[in-house]
């Protein structure tokens, strides 16, 4: 007597447990759940290739609209920075014209202004130039102030060390056998770079990275 298939009405020989043709279980288990044969093997579903080429496309357009969406954003985030970065290093570059650069016996420490050549006073017009272009969102005129700060900085910081340099040789000449000789030495020896030049660094530094960051 052959067992008719509840599910696809085949009819199966006596005796079968599963349907020969949709491997479901012709005989209700207890729990009321349907099995399938476990010593047949499974065919895996098929994937369709136009299904994964809709997804990637779904993907890459959604990609695209959230960067669309969010470039106004990041544009105006960068010149946020640009300008943060713009003031804080006119602002750090004005104070450091004014904070001891080197300390001298006797004289005391001297600042970027009193060095009596000029180059503070230049130092000092760039730094107030930064800032008007910087409140102008004029950036890239930060490359002419902050590059040009560095290079007088730079030319100044030279003719200090040879300066100092050509005294101390001087020094060594004009002073053989002199009982004062010990005296000058140590006076050489004292005189400091200070911090000054720290934020005078740091200023311009500030100013060309002001520039360099791309809207």
């Amino acid at each position: 007597m052959k067992i008719k298939c509840p599910l696809c009405d085949f009819e199966n020989e006596e005796g079968s447990k599963f349907c020969s043709k949709c491997n479901i279980l012709l005989i209700k288990p207890k729990a009321f759940a349907i099995k399938e044969n476990p010593y047949v093997k499974k065919e895996k579903p098929e994937i369709k290739l136009d299904y994964i080429i809709n997804k990637i496309d779904d993907a890459a357009t959604k990609f695209h609209e959230s960067r669309e969406y969010n470039e106004p954003y990041e544009r105006e985030n960068k010149k946020g920075t640009k300008q943060l970065l713009g003031l804080l290093g006119s602002a750090i570059l004005f104070v450091g014209v004014f904070a001891p650069i080197v300390s001298i016996p006797i004289m005391g420490n001297m600042n970027y202004f009193q060095n009596g050549k000029g180059d503070g006073v230049i130092v000092l017009v760039l730094a107030v130039i930064s800032l008007i272009l910087v409140l102008l969102k004029k950036f890239k005129g930060l490359w002419f102030t902050g590059l040009g700060s560095m290079a007088i900085m730079t030319f100044t910081f030279i003719n200090f060390q040879m300066a100092l340099s050509n005294t101390r040789t001087q020094m060594e000449t004009e002073l053989t056998g002199n009982p004062f000789r010990g005296i000058a030495d140590m006076a050489m020896q004292s005189v400091q770079i200070q911090w000054g030049w720290a934020l005078l660094i740091i200023g311009v530094v500030l100013l060309i990275a002001s520039a360099a960051i791309k809207e």
